[in-house]
Protein backbone atom coordinates (compact mmCIF):
# COMPACT_ATOMS: atom_id res chain seq x y z
CA UNK A 1 0.00 0.00 0.00
CA UNK A 2 2.96 2.16 0.39
CA UNK A 3 3.28 2.48 -3.78
CA UNK A 4 -0.02 3.42 -5.44
CA UNK A 5 -0.58 3.66 -9.41
CA UNK A 6 -2.58 6.28 -10.82
CA UNK A 7 -3.67 6.85 -14.63
CA UNK A 8 -4.42 10.33 -15.14
CA UNK A 9 -4.37 12.19 -18.67
CA UNK A 10 -3.31 8.94 -20.13
CA UNK A 11 -0.21 9.00 -17.85
CA UNK A 12 0.86 6.46 -15.29
CA UNK A 13 1.82 7.86 -12.13
CA UNK A 14 3.77 5.92 -9.63
CA UNK A 15 3.18 8.00 -6.15
CA UNK A 16 5.44 5.54 -3.79
CA UNK A 17 6.30 6.83 0.02
CA UNK A 18 9.43 6.46 2.16
CA UNK A 19 12.00 4.09 1.42
CA UNK A 20 10.05 1.98 -1.18
CA UNK A 21 9.60 5.01 -3.48
CA UNK A 22 13.69 5.32 -3.92
CA UNK A 23 14.09 1.72 -4.24
CA UNK A 24 10.69 1.34 -6.63
CA UNK A 25 12.30 4.24 -8.89
CA UNK A 26 15.61 2.90 -8.49
CA UNK A 27 14.37 -0.47 -10.02
CA UNK A 28 13.23 1.30 -13.14
CA UNK A 29 15.82 3.93 -13.59
CA UNK A 30 18.79 0.97 -13.40
CA UNK A 31 16.78 -2.06 -15.72
CA UNK A 32 15.54 -2.16 -19.30
CA UNK A 33 12.01 -1.92 -18.97
CA UNK A 34 10.61 0.47 -21.40
CA UNK A 35 7.11 -0.82 -21.51
CA UNK A 36 4.83 -1.92 -18.43
CA UNK A 37 1.58 -3.42 -18.79
CA UNK A 38 -1.21 -3.00 -16.15
CA UNK A 39 -3.32 -6.21 -16.23
CA UNK A 40 -6.71 -4.14 -14.22
CA UNK A 41 -6.78 -1.93 -17.23
CA UNK A 42 -5.71 -4.23 -20.06
CA UNK A 43 -3.40 -1.19 -21.04
CA UNK A 44 0.46 -1.15 -22.14
CA UNK A 45 2.03 1.87 -21.60
CA UNK A 46 5.21 3.03 -22.50
CA UNK A 47 7.76 4.87 -20.14
CA UNK A 48 9.38 8.25 -21.52
CA UNK A 49 9.96 10.30 -19.11
CA UNK A 50 10.83 9.84 -15.22
CA UNK A 51 9.92 12.49 -12.79
CA UNK A 52 10.40 12.29 -9.15
CA UNK A 53 9.66 14.82 -6.82
CA UNK A 54 9.75 15.03 -2.73
CA UNK A 55 6.90 15.49 -0.61
CA UNK A 56 6.69 16.14 2.85
CA UNK A 57 2.96 17.10 4.49
CA UNK A 58 2.90 20.07 6.39
CA UNK A 59 -0.13 21.66 8.07
CA UNK A 60 -0.05 25.55 7.14
CA UNK A 61 -1.84 28.52 8.48
CA UNK A 62 -3.66 29.41 4.91
CA UNK A 63 -6.34 27.23 3.15
CA UNK A 64 -5.87 25.90 -0.33
CA UNK A 65 -8.38 25.20 -2.57
CA UNK A 66 -8.74 22.14 -4.32
CA UNK A 67 -10.99 20.74 -6.83
CA UNK A 68 -11.35 16.29 -7.02
CA UNK A 69 -13.10 15.33 -10.38
CA UNK A 70 -15.04 12.53 -10.90
CA UNK A 71 -14.87 11.19 -7.10
CA UNK A 72 -16.38 8.09 -5.37
CA UNK A 73 -16.84 8.53 -2.27
CA UNK A 74 -19.53 5.80 -1.42
CA UNK A 75 -20.32 2.27 -1.37
CA UNK A 76 -23.62 1.23 -2.17
CA UNK A 77 -24.87 1.90 1.84
CA UNK A 78 -23.12 4.92 2.33
CA UNK A 79 -24.55 6.31 -0.83
CA UNK A 80 -28.64 5.65 0.19
CA UNK A 81 -27.88 7.32 3.47
CA UNK A 82 -26.66 10.77 1.11
CA UNK A 83 -29.73 10.52 -0.95
CA UNK A 84 -31.81 9.82 2.47
CA UNK A 85 -30.31 13.26 3.52
CA UNK A 86 -31.80 14.86 0.03
CA UNK A 87 -33.79 18.50 0.83
CA UNK A 88 -30.95 19.31 3.40
CA UNK A 89 -28.38 20.43 1.23
CA UNK A 90 -26.32 21.25 4.64
CA UNK A 91 -26.41 17.93 5.92
CA UNK A 92 -25.57 16.17 2.45
CA UNK A 93 -22.37 18.69 2.40
CA UNK A 94 -21.11 17.32 5.83
CA UNK A 95 -21.67 14.17 5.29
CA UNK A 96 -19.53 14.16 2.26
CA UNK A 97 -16.57 16.04 3.84
CA UNK A 98 -16.50 13.38 6.53
CA UNK A 99 -15.69 11.16 3.16
CA UNK A 100 -13.31 13.67 1.56
CA UNK A 101 -11.38 13.89 4.91
CA UNK A 102 -11.51 10.43 6.04
CA UNK A 103 -9.90 9.84 2.48
CA UNK A 104 -7.30 12.53 2.63
CA UNK A 105 -6.21 10.82 6.32
CA UNK A 106 -6.05 7.31 4.20
CA UNK A 107 -3.81 8.75 1.98
CA UNK A 108 -1.34 10.66 4.95
CA UNK A 109 -1.23 7.35 6.96
CA UNK A 110 1.22 6.43 3.71
CA UNK A 111 3.40 9.48 4.38
CA UNK A 112 3.98 8.77 8.09
CA UNK A 113 1.81 11.63 9.32
CA UNK A 114 0.40 10.28 12.75
CA UNK A 115 -3.45 9.84 12.74
CA UNK A 116 -3.66 12.05 15.75
CA UNK A 117 -1.76 15.02 14.89
CA UNK A 118 -4.25 14.75 11.79
CA UNK A 119 -7.26 14.64 13.19
CA UNK A 120 -6.37 17.55 15.49
CA UNK A 121 -4.66 19.85 12.89
CA UNK A 122 -6.81 19.31 9.29
CA UNK A 123 -8.96 21.86 8.40
CA UNK A 124 -11.17 21.30 5.76
CA UNK A 125 -14.43 22.93 4.30
CA UNK A 126 -16.48 21.71 1.38
CA UNK A 127 -17.28 24.42 -0.71
CA UNK A 128 -19.80 22.80 -3.32
CA UNK A 129 -20.70 19.60 -4.73
CA UNK A 130 -22.04 18.45 -7.81
CA UNK A 131 -23.10 15.22 -8.59
CA UNK A 132 -21.92 13.59 -12.16
CA UNK A 133 -23.77 11.35 -14.08
CA UNK A 134 -23.44 7.63 -12.81
CA UNK A 135 -21.06 5.02 -14.46
CA UNK A 136 -20.82 1.40 -14.51
CA UNK A 137 -17.26 -0.17 -14.24
CA UNK A 138 -17.34 -3.86 -13.89
CA UNK A 139 -20.96 -4.28 -13.59
CA UNK A 140 -20.78 -1.75 -10.75
CA UNK A 141 -22.49 1.21 -10.24
CA UNK A 142 -20.79 4.29 -9.48
CA UNK A 143 -22.10 7.52 -8.38
CA UNK A 144 -19.35 9.85 -8.77
CA UNK A 145 -19.28 13.62 -7.87
CA UNK A 146 -16.95 17.07 -8.60
CA UNK A 147 -16.07 18.56 -5.06
CA UNK A 148 -14.64 21.65 -4.09
CA UNK A 149 -12.71 22.32 -1.06
CA UNK A 150 -10.76 24.20 1.24
CA UNK A 151 -7.53 22.42 3.57
CA UNK A 152 -4.71 23.65 5.61
CA UNK A 153 -2.38 21.28 3.62
CA UNK A 154 -0.59 21.24 0.71
CA UNK A 155 -1.55 18.43 -1.59
CA UNK A 156 0.19 16.65 -4.04
CA UNK A 157 -1.61 17.52 -7.11
CA UNK A 158 -0.96 13.82 -8.74
CA UNK A 159 -3.02 12.12 -6.11
CA UNK A 160 -6.01 10.08 -6.70
CA UNK A 161 -8.97 10.29 -3.88
CA UNK A 162 -11.68 8.12 -3.00
CA UNK A 163 -12.66 4.89 -4.65
CA UNK A 164 -11.06 3.64 -7.65
CA UNK A 165 -8.57 6.30 -8.06
CA UNK A 166 -6.52 3.96 -9.65
CA UNK A 167 -8.54 4.40 -12.76
CA UNK A 168 -8.89 7.95 -13.23
CA UNK A 169 -11.56 8.47 -10.69
CA UNK A 170 -11.03 11.22 -7.82
CA UNK A 171 -8.24 13.24 -9.47
CA UNK A 172 -7.24 16.14 -7.74
CA UNK A 173 -6.26 19.46 -8.78
CA UNK A 174 -5.50 22.45 -7.08
CA UNK A 175 -7.75 25.58 -8.50
CA UNK A 176 -4.42 26.67 -9.98
CA UNK A 177 -4.11 23.77 -12.15
CA UNK A 178 -7.48 23.79 -13.55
Amino acid sequence: PAIKFKIFEKNLFVIAFNNYGIKFIDKIINSDMSTMIIKDINEELKIKQLYVKNYEPEFVDSMFVYKINNYIPFHTASYVSFRSLDGHPDLQKDYLRRFVKRHISQFFRFVNVDKEEFQKNLSLELISFEERPTRLLYNTMLKPFDIRFRANIMLPGCIGLGRLNKYGFGNLLTEDNQ
